[in-house]
């Protein structure tokens, strides 16, 4: 419950910060049927979406020429008629919120290739409403990692190459220790915040992006062990995880990681040199 009451919180928040972002003079706004969008840099962001939308409805591959790559942030929220939203293959960035309270959207087809999903982009929904669609208090959708409702012990199953934003943040300390698999590749935004059962973590060599405040005042985090130093790292990535005291690399050692400021607890540094 706190964590839905969290996510709506920041929903709110965020739909606030929405009324006053201005557009930039180097973006281009139009319609394409009920969808709303953006032009910039060359791509395609859909940013809204009629709420009269319903059935099936399928988003092009391109409009006006630029291939569209992102949904942005509630871009489809409270779409309750639509039952399936067809997304094109060149789809690398879903927003948070963006299919927030979609009560009716039973199908989300995913394709290969999303680098980021946003915080509870798809709470709400009809599949996520949908027990058969949840595997050990896991909820997937192809090979993301959507949310999780457990306890104890998540073993993330293995092909397994994003976890959402927020999937496991705010559980009031029930995840106590995460198995991460070999294919994992991005790590969203506060996807662990807040998660005061966790003690340990290890990080695997294949991890490419570990998005801001990832892990977020994990305070229970005594121990992080990072297989690969070929990552990136948003802003607050460990902010707040002052009991953290060892942490320990095998390979390459990038001194220029902005978060070991953060850990302002640590005392033990093991370098496992390749």
């Amino acid at each position: 419950m706190r964590k839905k009451l969290l996510a709506l919180v920041l929903a709110l928040a965020m739909v606030v910060s929405l009324m006053v972002v201005p557009v930039s003079a180097d973006t281009t706004t139009g319609t394409y049927g009920y969808l709303t969008y953006e032009i910039e840099d060359g791509a395609v962001t859909i940013t809204d979406c009629d709420g009269s939308a319903s059935g099936e409805l399928v988003i092009p591959d391109t409009i006006e020429g630029y291939p569209e790559t992102s949904i942005g942030d509630y871009a489809f929220y409270y779409c309750y008629n639509l039952t399936e939203v067809s997304l094109p293959s060149g789809i690398t960035s879903i927003g948070s919120y963006a299919f927030f309270c979609c009560f009716g959207l039973s199908e989300l087809p995913l394709s290969s290739g999303i680098t980021s999903i946003g915080v509870a982009a798809f709470s709400g929904t009809a599949y996520a409403s949908n027990e058969d669609n949840w595997i050990d208090s896991v909820l997937y959708i192809g090979e993301y990692l959507i949310d999780y409702s457990g306890s104890g012990t998540c073993i993330m199953r293995d092909g397994t190459t994003l976890i959402a934003g927020g999937a496991f943040a705010w559980d009031d300390g029930a995840l106590t220790a995460i198995v991460l698999p070999d294919s994992l590749l991005y790590i969203g935004e506060r996807a662990f915040e807040d998660c005061a059962g966790l003690t340990e973590i290890m990080i695997p060599a294949s991890v490419r992006v570990i998005g801001e405040s990832a892990f977020n005042y994990c305070i229970g985090l005594t121990a992080i062990t990072l297989e690969g130093s070929d990552f990136t790292t948003g802003a607050f990535t460990f902010y707040g995880c002052r009991n953290v005291t060892t942490l320990t690399v095998n390979g390459t050692m990038d001194i220029s990681w902005s978060f070991l400021d953060e850990l302002t607890g640590l005392t033990t540094v093991v370098y496992n040199r390749e």
